[in-house]
């Protein structure tokens, strides 16, 4: 009877790690989700790709949108490339806009490389090593990946400017979102 009251409590003791570890994975998980804002004075730039549309939005430290840009493709290419050509261009636009800007992405294939700059890569070509030249002009040359669930609402603008025949900016008055990040 000892034993067996034993095997139980070892049983509970094992599963309320599982558990438990369980639980810290998901805490994690929601933390890299969750938008996180920059420090004061830059600009966050998150960029994202439709079908035929690409998405930049700019954020200032308090979760307010400053700038979105949506971008029609006349041509649908491999997602990598729409992706890459994304993010040059929402680096030029920061530098015309004369921000210190930290830049992230939900294609994590595509961030690795340009952190790690991997410059040879058949699909992407020169795109990669324009990137990199292009961050080297900012004094924060932060970039990062971002799942899906924290760059929402570059996602939700890039699926409404599958609509648009030609490049519209936003400065002031976006719209269909709220002009500030949901935190959640």
């Amino acid at each position: 009877m000892l034993k067996g009251r034993s095997e139980r409590e070892e049983f509970h003791e094992a599963n309320d790690k599982i558990s438990h570890h369980t639980d810290r994975k998901e805490d994690q998980s929601n933390q890299l989700r969750r938008w996180k804002p920059p420090s004061e004075n830059t600009i966050l730039i998150n960029t994202d790709v439709a079908p035929r549309s690409k998405e930049i939005v700019a954020t200032n430290f308090r979760g307010i949108l400053v700038n979105t840009w949506a971008i029609p493709n006349s041509v649908c290419r491999i997602p990598i490339m729409e992706e890459a050509l994304s993010v040059k261009q929402a680096l030029l636009k920061a530098k015309q806009q004369e921000w210190d800007s930290i830049l992230q992405s939900d294609c994590k294939n595509l961030m690795d490389k340009i952190n790690n700059e991997v410059l040879e890569d058949a699909q992407l070509g020169g795109v990669l090593v324009d990137i990199v030249r292009i961050k080297k002009w900012f004094k924060k040359r932060s970039s990062s990946f971002i799942p899906r669930g924290g760059n929402h609402i570059s996602h939700n603008f890039a699926k409404f400017a599958l609509s648009l025949c030609k490049e519209v900016m936003w400065k002031e008055s976006f719209p269909f979102l709220v002009g500030k990040h949901n935190q959640s």
